[in-house]
Formats: structure tokens, sequence, C-alpha cells
């Protein structure tokens, strides 16, 4: 049997998904980077495969989040300047390679559909893939969650109907639970618990060393 290392994959499904994706480019660079017993490998070819893999992972944040801001005529070159230059981004992802650029870009974008489009739905969807990119994006839901609620009672004060604001409730949870629903289906059954097990290592240790 292989003698897995402690810090494997402990990222929710669509990030496992990224991964296989980078696995089938990472082969014609190094093979043998996939190998499971290949603890701390680091050969030139490794690193920049992971470097780049990052700088590329990073264009939907640069490039996405300034084009909506763009478009609701905000500044969106100061936006861009600090996106790119934003040190906890440079020094975690490009050192470190996190991909939280990954995860920033459509968590971000959920905040401003909701902040500025108003938009419940797309803003919804957008934050159901954030978290199922890292599972550190949870930290933001109870932020997202206040604003969603807002957004929901100001529907309700100009809607003055009780019944269309239920309604868009349950069609908002309907959409958020197929998404999880079609992300998570390869993982439903006996891996479940493993899954779940790997997002949260309480047993483990939340924190790397």
């Amino acid at each position: 049997a292989i003698a897995l290392s402690p810090w494997t994959l402990d990222y929710p499904p669509l990030f496992a998904y990224f991964e296989r994706i980078l696995a089938s480019f990472a082969s014609f660079l190094d093979h043998n980077m996939l190998e499971l017993d290949a603890h701390n490998y680091a050969s030139s070819q490794t690193v920049l495969f992971q470097r780049l893999s990052v700088i590329i992972s990073e264009l939907p944040l640069l490039l996405l989040v300034p084009y909506w801001l763009y478009s609701a005529q905000f500044n969106w070159f100061k936006v861009l300047l600090n996106l790119t230059f934003h040190p906890a981004i440079i020094l975690v992802d490009h050192v470190h390679f996190q991909y939280n650029a990954l995860c920033l870009a459509p968590a971000m974008l959920a905040f401003l559909e909701l902040i500025i489009y108003r938009r419940i739905f797309s803003s919804s969807i957008l934050f159901i893939l954030a978290i199922n990119l890292k599972q550190t994006a949870l930290a933001y839901a109870p932020a997202f969650g206040m604003l969603l609620c807002l957004r929901l009672y100001e529907d309700t004060l100009q809607q003055r109907r009780i019944y269309f604001v239920a309604l868009k409730v349950m069609s908002v949870m309907l959409v958020c639970i197929v998404l999880l629903g079609l992300i998570w289906a390869p993982f439903l059954g006996e891996n479940t618990t493993q899954v779940l097990r790997r997002l949260f290592p309480f047993s483990r240790g939340i924190l790397h060393s």
C-alpha cells in the first residue's frame, strides 16, 4: 500500500475537477509529479507548471471582476492594480500554490451581483461555485447571507406581496440544491463521509504546519 501524505487534497469537488484538468496537462511536462508516492517532489518542470497554473487561474479574478465594475461605471483600473499586486495573493498563491484567486473570483462576483446589480439568482449561483472551489469561502457566508436577506426584504417592500418573495426564495433554494447535486453527484454515497472528513479534518488538525 502507498503511504499517502497527510496533506492530501482537502478541497471541495469543483477544486478536484480543476485538479483533474491540471493533471491532464501536467503529464506532458513531468509525469512523475502525478505519482501518489512522490512526496516533496520538486523538479524544475513541476515548479514551472505550478507557477504558470497559478497565474492562469488568476485570470478570471483579474479580468472578470474589473469588467463587472467597469459595467457599473466604477474605477476598474484601480481595482485591477489592487488585485494584481495584492501582497496576500502574491505571497500565498505564488509561493504556496493555494489557488485562492480561483475561489475569490466567483465570491467577489457574487457580492458584486448582489450589491450593485441586485441579482439574487446569479449571485447565489456564483457563491455556490465559490464554496465548492474552496471551503474557505464559507467565511464570507454570514455577510453574503445578510446581504441576501436584505435584498429579499427590499423586494418585499417594493412588491408588497409576500407570496412573490416566498416564491423567489424557494426558486433560489431549488436552483442551489440542483447545482449542489450536480457538483457533488460523483461523490455521493460511500465516498461522501471521506470527502467531508477531508474538507473538515478535525482529527488531523485544521491548520497546516
